[in-house]
């Protein structure tokens, strides 16, 4: 988003199932692949209000916040989607573990497509994880 890895955008409530981004592109783009970024550093727990509680301590990667726990990309060319694709969250952050373990960065690979914008959806289900992206890059297919 903003290319710093300190910051994120976050749905501030558990993952229900429903919640989406949408990226708008001034002309048509065959996109590549989507790669979203979550520093390990900060997974995504929402701030704590001062005098709130804090929540539990978690141990180990698989149980951070920063993941969607299920993802669809939709292609669009106009108001309806051109394509839409699931994706295995999990899978994508097993790759993402071998490939970097300091910084884990899911990379979703995308058909050829035509696409004014895409939206991606989180899927899944939490009953107290938030979706938290840090970064997010669109890789143009040429």
């Amino acid at each position: 988003f903003d290319g710093n890895e300190g910051t994120f955008w976050s749905t501030n409530a558990a993952q229900a199932g429903n919640e989406w981004i949408r990226i708008e592109f001034d002309r048509v783009v065959d996109v590549a692949a989507v790669r979203l970024f979550f520093n390990a550093t900060n997974p995504g727990r929402n701030p704590v209000q001062p005098g709130a509680p804090r929540p539990a301590a978690r141990q180990g990667i698989f149980k951070q916040a920063f993941r969607p726990r299920g993802l669809v990309i939709e292609t669009m060319s106009g108001d309806t989607p051109e394509t839409s694709t699931p994706f295995n969250p999990l899978a994508a952050l097993m790759q993402a573990l071998l490939r970097n373990p300091v910084q884990p960065t899911m990379e979703f690979w995308l058909a050829p497509n035509q696409s004014r914008s895409i939206i991606i959806r989180q899927t899944g289900h939490s009953p107290t994880d938030p979706w938290s992206v840090s970064e997010l890059t669109i890789w143009e297919r040429k």
